[in-house]
């Protein structure tokens, strides 16, 4: 048997194949072939002179493939591996959403919560849907239905004249659709309850952090007498048309801010220490569109004379509902610290009243200087002139009353509040302790009980 060396015609017999063409054929290296015997002219020489010319051909591409195995081998094993992971950017929480969701939430547990305590401490059924919401529409509520039934009474005759025009109104209209004044009452307070947090939080992400707002927003839904909101009272309704004209003031859109003035002021009285505090925001270091700003500031005059002409025409006297403020409900204008002795004295007698009356009252002196006090030094000059003004309308009076609902339109407390609160202890302690006080007053009031 021959085997064929790459030469045409030039075969060796396998017997006389030389030792080291077998060793290149295998490849091994080894060391330089003995100097051969043959001359070249024979055929075993020609071999031999062609098995080492083959050899020495493959020895260095072979050399440079040792050398290159190592990062050839790095390389496999990196192409082998799996791709890492990128990390993936979480997607943006929705805040509002989470508001929207909080206050739906709420709903639920209140009526629940209403139905469940009266029920028990009343000794009787509350399983119709009719009396559940009936449960809810309770002291100011019935004042409120009154007027949209039956419009605005005489003093002697009827305490509507304290009420501003603008929730009986909405209740009027809204009861076209629903087909009842409880009906339209429900969906009013439904679809407002639901702008005092979403406003609110919108505000103050104009001076913190999402996380910070979305807890402002917290503080003040949570807050023990935050169930205002969710019913007929003028709480949600009131919020709404302050906090939206703040932010539309601090957003620069000026014609918003007078459309959420009027409201105001068709809300409620002391909607007048709205334009002060927006004249601070109107006034700015800019003197383009001055004018503009300041009527739209003090556009919450043209609610409250709205308010002021219907009690001329009913009772003929613009100011007729102060009187019925002082024969129905014993407010006259005094010192506060006048009212703060007449609560202290309520508080220390005991009983029912004394707690919902006196203990409530007087447990909001300090948080109402700590509102002042924050608002005066921390925040914006509108702010101050908001809480100052407001702190002052609800305590210079005789004998406070429903202060602890009043001060929930004491928006900058809550925004001031919320990073104080944001550590793990101090939010477990602060939300607990709100939600076990808006529990026990919502349930109060479902049973019947005055809350202040």
């Amino acid at each position: 048997m021959a085997v064929r060396f790459g030469v045409p015609g030039t075969t060796a017999p396998a017997a006389q194949l030389p030792d080291a063409g077998v060793g290149v054929a295998l490849g091994d290296e080894g060391d330089e072939d003995p100097p051969q015997a043959a001359t070249p002219r024979t055929r075993a020489g020609i071999t031999t002179l062609l098995n080492r010319q083959h050899r020495e051909g493959l020895i260095k591409p072979m050399k440079l493939a040792r050398q290159l195995r190592p990062a050839i081998d790095y390389r496999f094993s990196v192409l082998m591996e799996a791709p890492p992971k990128v990390a993936e950017t979480p997607a943006p929480r929705s805040f509002a959403l989470d508001i929207v969701l909080v206050c739906l939430g709420l709903k639920v547990l209140l009526l629940i919560l209403g139905a469940v305590v009266a029920e028990t401490r009343l000794d009787r059924p509350i399983r119709e849907v009719e009396a559940i919401f009936g449960l809810w529409h309770q002291w100011d509520s019935k004042h409120y239905f009154d007027l949209a039934e039956n419009g605005y009474g005489l003093p002697g005759e009827s305490t509507t004249l304290v009420l501003p025009p603008l929730l009986s109104t909405l209740i009027r209209i809204t009861s076209w659709f629903t087909g009842s004044l409880m009906g339209g009452g429900v969906l009013v307070a439904t679809l407002i309850s639901f702008l005092p947090g979403l406003l609110l939080f919108h505000l103050a992400r104009l001076d913190l952090g999402e996380e910070d707002a979305f807890r402002a927003a917290l503080v003040l839904l949570l807050f023990p007498t935050s169930f205002f909101i969710h019913i007929v009272y003028t709480e949600g309704l009131f919020l709404t048309t302050v906090l939206g004209a703040f932010l539309a003031a601090r957003r620069g859109n000026w014609k918003v801010v007078a459309i959420f003035g009027v409201l105001a002021g068709l809300t409620r009285i002391n909607a007048f220490v709205l334009a002060p505090a927006l004249l601070a925001e109107a006034w700015g270091p800019s003197s383009k569109g001055r004018w503009f700003r300041v009527l739209a500031s003090l556009s919450v005059g043209i609610g409250i004379g709205v308010y002021l002409a219907i009690n001329q025409a009913v009772a003929g006297d613009p100011f007729a509902f102060m009187h019925v403020q002082k024969d129905a409900f014993f407010r006259t204008f005094a010192w506060p610290w006048d009212g703060a002795i007449e609560v202290l004295k309520l508080s220390s007698i005991g009983g029912t009243n004394s707690m919902l009356n006196g203990v409530l009252q007087l447990v909001c002196i300090p948080a109402l200087l700590v509102a002042c006090a924050a608002a005066a030094s921390k925040q914006r000059l509108s702010y101050a002139i908001w809480v100052i003004g407001n702190t002052l309308v609800f305590t210079a009076q005789g004998f406070w009353i429903s202060v602890p609902r009043l001060i929930l339109v004491l928006f900058p407390a809550f925004i001031w509040l919320a990073p104080k609160v944001a550590g793990p202890v101090t939010s477990i302690l602060w939300f607990a302790a709100s939600t076990a006080f808006l529990s026990f007053l919502a349930g109060q009031f479902a049973q019947g009980w005055w809350v202040s």
